[in-house]
């Protein structure tokens, strides 16, 4: 990305992360966004563009609030363990036990056709066609009945069609 841009991040509600581009945490801060507001953390695939704001991310709220709750990280089952493993190696968590690094993530690694809900959202997956594994998600507010798919990188699939159908996003 050029000056003053960043790598792909999209905010939902206040709370919702989808992908952690390069300087997700600063970009947040800088749009009047407070990273410790985040309850979730989706990725749709594990290429560096989408991910590589994870350590800062995991950083900022462990310095700012080591007892607060984790941030739930969902994405690809083959992928997501492996690079939040790699974010808190990176960060030499055991180093810094004070930090309760470990204790700010909850990893739920999803394959595709996998749903999660909970009391405030749905997540329903399908898989993206790219050359790692990769998920689309369709996220539910069941608070509003609002409907906003992210795709990720992708290549066209009838399939994607049905899972991103009647979003409003």
């Amino acid at each position: 990305p050029g000056p003053g841009h960043d790598t792909a991040s999209f905010l939902l509600n206040g709370r919702y992360l989808v992908d952690a581009g390069w300087c997700a945490v600063l970009r947040m801060q800088s749009f009047g966004f407070d990273p410790l507001a985040l309850e979730c953390l989706f990725l749709t695939h594990c290429h560096h563009d989408h991910y590589l704001g994870l350590p800062a991310l995991i950083f900022y709220r462990a310095m700012n609030a080591p007892s607060g709750p984790p941030l739930t990280i969902f994405g690809p089952v083959e992928d997501v363990e492996k690079v939040v493993r790699l974010s808190l190696d990176l960060l030499q968590t055991s180093r810094f036990p004070e930090l309760n690094a470990e204790a700010a993530v909850d990893i739920r690694p999803l394959a595709p056709g996998d749903h999660f809900e909970n009391d405030d959202f749905r997540i329903e997956t399908a898989a993206s066609v790219h050359p790692v594994p990769a998920l689309c998600y369709r996220f539910t507010d069941l608070r509003t009945g609002s409907v906003v798919a992210f795709t990720g990188d992708t290549a066209p699939a009838p399939h994607l069609v049905d899972c991103v159908r009647g979003a409003d996003l």
